[in-house]
């Protein structure tokens, strides 16, 4: 579903986007580049805060903290 959604240049639910990253992550937690969609998506539907607290979550982890993508 997520690869549909980021195929699609004109598509702007963002939240939707989150909700399909946060059902990913919670199958595969470590996946960067999920994590990184959902830090984006968090960021492009103004969920500032939440975006922030994510981010710093994974700073937080010491697996995801030496990955440059995040």
């Amino acid at each position: 579903m997520i690869e549909q959604f980021t195929s699609d240049p004109n598509n702007t639910d963002y939240d939707r986007a989150v909700t399909y990253c946060t059902n990913i992550l919670t199958n595969c937690p470590a996946s960067v580049p999920h994590n990184a969609l959902k830090c984006e998506y968090l960021l492009l539907s103004n969920q500032l805060k939440e975006a922030a607290k994510f981010s710093n979550d994974l700073m937080q982890n010491p697996e995801m903290r030496m990955v440059p993508l995040i």
